[in-house]
């Protein structure tokens, strides 16, 4: 270890983790996989050795209540965007979240995503006629904007068989709450929005599933009825979890669709290879998610005590693993550095996180990506990037903020 990197100070807010977060990552898996960052009094994680046992604890629970007393004061817990939002399988912790994620495993299958995929397929080139040229000429699209996240919030509406027309006020309700869970401190203006978005959001949801029970369709909303019913999940925990279905999958998703297309646009090589050949597009798919992940970084506060990676960690010592720098551990997966949309992807990468808090929804999300990706380089000829901005709060989350996209030419769906 050099002198240099002995006086080495990591600091996670550094606008540099938005833009090109690998060689800052690099660098501190190169000092100490389990990085001690003392100024921070947490544990920084990189190895995907040592990220993966974190993630495979059972007694490694985000500990949200915690985590939201350390950030905004102990009053947190009597706001309404707190209260509302500790009955969801994102926040649960130990045998509460083993009962809840039961029922997501249960009733969110591969076999229901499958059902979806030629609905999402015809959402995938309804989006894409509105912004292409009708006679097949030049165009511009930001892509985020125009198909990046509507596509995901349609899919998760169809899920659940949302009408369309109450998607608009699902996605603004989302995004007021989010700014309750974000890394910084909340002013009064922010904490009033959290609050009342979700209400509101908590507030459809009842009486969508009000709807239901009055009058049931076969889809996921009412199997977690049924859930409710049996008494595995309490009413709030169902509320809670239909609409967590849209928080954990909508900004992932469309973050992952743009990281894909961004990738792949900056690496024409692996662009012409899966042009050449769609076939690999399943593979193309993990490829992306291990090398540009959209989940970045995940917490976690362990009840007991623990050795890992030869230091001595209390229990309660806050946890930041890297998903993303895990993914790119070369004495994991060599040449991880390099993206090689034909390598055999392991497939005990991290893009989805690993253990007790898995996404349940990795089938759904793989699944959207995939057509995503394929609609927009069938229908769009030389594809290029006009603009690129990434989100600049990349503490746990990656991707572009702004993707603009030019083609010369397009044609009409197959």
């Amino acid at each position: 270890m050099t002198t240099q990197d002995e006086q080495y100070v990591f600091n996670p807010l550094d606008p540099e983790l938005a833009v090109d977060p690998f060689p800052i990552l690099a660098r501190l898996r190169a000092i100490d996989p389990v990085y001690a960052a003392e100024a921070l009094g947490s544990f920084i994680v990189t190895g995907h050795d040592p990220a993966w046992e974190v993630l495979a604890r059972r007694d490694g629970d985000l500990r949200w209540e915690q985590f939201q007393r350390m950030r905004h004061g102990d009053g947190v817990t009597d706001e309404p965007y707190f209260t509302i939002m500790a009955d969801s399988v994102l926040m649960k912790a130990g045998e509460d979240h083993t009962r809840v994620r039961k029922t997501f495993q249960r009733n969110f299958r591969p076999g229901l995503v499958d059902r979806l995929r030629p609905a999402i397929v015809d959402k995938a080139h309804e989006l894409i006629d509105v912004f292409v040229d009708p006679n097949g000429g030049p165009g511009r699209v930001e892509l985020m904007a125009a198909y990046g996240s509507p596509l995901p919030l349609s899919a998760i509406s169809q899920l659940l068989h949302v009408p369309r027309e109450d998607e608009a006020d699902i996605y603004n309700w989302m995004h007021g709450f989010k700014l309750g869970i974000q890394m910084l401190p909340l002013d009064e203006k922010q904490l009033k929005v959290a609050n009342d978005s979700m209400i509101a959001l908590d507030n459809y949801f009842r009486g969508l599933v009000a709807r239901r029970r009055a009058e049931p369709e076969d889809d996921l909303v009412n199997s977690m009825i049924a859930d409710t019913d049996d008494g595995t999940l309490t009413e709030d925990e169902l509320i809670a979890n239909l609409w967590s279905i849209y928080v954990g999958g909508h900004d992932t998703s469309a973050l992952s669709i743009c990281n894909a297309m961004a990738t792949l646009l900056r690496n024409p090589e692996q662009l012409a290879v899966l042009q050449s050949d769609m076939s690999l597009l399943p593979n193309a798919v993990q490829e992306i998610l291990r090398h540009i992940g959209t989940v970045h970084g995940t917490h976690r506060l362990l009840t007991e005590d623990i050795e890992l990676g030869g230091h001595q960690i209390p229990a309660n010592t806050p946890i930041m693993v890297y998903l993303s720098a895990a993914n790119h551990d070369e004495s994991w997966c060599p040449h991880a550095e390099s993206f090689d949309i034909t390598r055999d992807v392991p497939s005990d990468h991290l893009a989805f996180g690993h253990g007790p808090h898995k996404c349940p929804g990795q089938h759904m999300a793989r699944a959207v990506i995939g057509i995503g990706i394929e609609a927009l380089l069938t229908r769009l000829h030389r594809l290029r990037i006009e603009e690129l901005e990434w989100e600049r709060d990349a503490l746990l989350f990656r991707g572009p903020e702004k993707l603009v996209l030019s083609w010369d030419s397009s044609e009409a769906r197959a």
